[in-house]
């Protein structure tokens, strides 16, 4: 099998291409071990022997060995968990997020699967439905430019920006 490894990696061209880690053969060999001691678990085997996932996962599948992810394996019960917080939630996912202790994504992928829906979340800007009627009731902020907005208030420059309403808020000077 040393002789297939190594014919495997010069057939690959693994060579540090700046991304990723480039592993000797006797790491390599240590990912393998740990294939089968963790179960296939990519992250696991990232976590014992101190690589990426990813890293792992691209060295093992280059043998053409099979890899999970334990993102993957939801306990059954965290997913009851997760699934009863959406109501008392109210289908607010970075709140149950957050209590739940889990992710984002995995909220959503859980209460996707069980048909239910996340709540949209009602977008506040300091009190204000959204940052262009922030700017539009303080007059000292409607005196400014762009450029002055950016520098003096660049968080609602960048809110502005990301809602699409900075070209209402400060339209562009069109020069003749």
């Amino acid at each position: 099998m040393k002789g297939r490894l190594e014919q495997e990696l010069k057939e690959a061209e693994f060579v540090k291409s700046g991304k990723g880690v480039g592993l000797f053969d006797d790491e390599i060999w240590l990912l393998v071990l740990g294939h089968y001691a963790f179960r296939k678990n990519t992250n696991e085997i990232g976590r014992q022997f101190g690589y990426s996932p990813t890293t792992v996962g691209k060295y093992l599948k280059l043998l053409g060995l099979e890899v999970t992810r334990s993102v993957d394996k939801l306990k059954q019960k965290d997913v009851d968990v997760i699934v009863e917080a959406h109501r008392a939630c109210n289908g607010n996912v970075r709140t149950c997020s957050t209590r739940t202790k889990h992710g984002y994504k995995t909220v959503v992928r859980c209460w996707n699967e069980e048909g239910l829906k996340p709540r949209k979340e009602d977008y506040n800007y300091h009190g204000f439905p959204s940052p262009l009627e922030f700017f539009m009731v303080h007059p000292q902020i409607r005196k400014l430019r762009r450029y002055e907005l950016s520098k003096r208030y660049p968080g609602l420059y960048r809110a502005l920006l990301r809602k699409g309403q900075l070209e209402k808020a400060i339209p562009r000077a069109w020069v003749h």
